[in-house]
């Protein structure tokens, strides 16, 4: 399936942004969580401005990123014991 996205009249937006099945399944625990985290923000910079206000953007991007810190450090943690 194609990238793609698509705007509704309600508002809505739908987004793809795949992550290559190769990059997936050669990928470490680790590896998976930093694709997920990067196509969420790629897909979240698909948004036009219109939709989605700048200050809007860089909030998520950055709970995105946290996220991303907090799932890192967990799977540390599981792989130190």
């Amino acid at each position: 399936m194609p990238d793609y996205v698509t705007y509704k009249r309600d508002g809505t937006v739908f987004i793809a942004t795949n992550i290559s099945y190769e990059s997936w399944i050669s990928a470490g625990n680790g590896e998976k969580i930093d694709l997920m985290a990067e196509n969420i923000a790629e897909s979240l910079r698909k948004i036009r401005k219109v939709r989605l206000a700048e200050i809007d953007l860089r909030f998520l991007l950055s709970a995105v990123e946290k996220a991303r810190s907090l799932l890192r450090a967990d799977l540390r943690k599981q792989t130190e014991n």
